[in-house]
């Protein structure tokens, strides 16, 4: 399934998505920053053999979540506002609500399915949330003035 835009409807499409480019690259840079600090605590600070306080291995067991979670709102928002700009149907609150919405059940159903492996953390879809939140205040922050009441 194609969008099919005639050049007028491009013209106007292309303007919207480059008025708004420095926002897609400021999001984009958060959410590789953020992701930079998954795999920083995963693969380096979690691998070693340190004896960590309880707070800080709970915060290593816990932050990959967060900063994933505020990531992949990041990625899902752009996404989602570029496509439902190009049907003609954009509106932010439902990007907004559709990209924190896909990343919380997401990342929920993923912590449900770990569970024949790990056992349920909540701190987890708590983290979740919160990461969902923070992104979802930057994305809001941005875009705001984009509000069609």
């Amino acid at each position: 399934m194609g969008i099919n835009l005639n050049i007028f409807e491009k013209k106007e499409v292309e303007k919207i998505i480059n008025k708004d480019k420095p926002k897609y690259i400021l999001l984009t840079v958060w959410e590789l920053l953020l992701m930079g600090l998954v795999v920083y605590i995963q693969y380096f600070l979690r691998a070693k053999e340190i004896a960590y306080s309880e707070n800080e291995t709970f915060l290593l067991g816990t932050l990959p979540s967060f900063f994933g979670a505020a990531a992949f709102v990041s990625v899902v928002f752009i996404y989602h506002k570029i496509y439902k700009t190009l049907l003609g149907t954009y509106k932010l609150q439902k990007s907004i609500y559709f990209s924190f919405a896909f990343t919380f059940i997401g990342f929920f159903l993923w912590e449900i399915i770990r569970m024949g492996l790990y056992p349920f953390d909540i701190y987890d879809i708590i983290m979740t949330f919160a990461g969902c939140t923070l992104s979802t205040i930057l994305i809001f922050a941005l875009f705001y003035k984009n509000i069609k009441l």
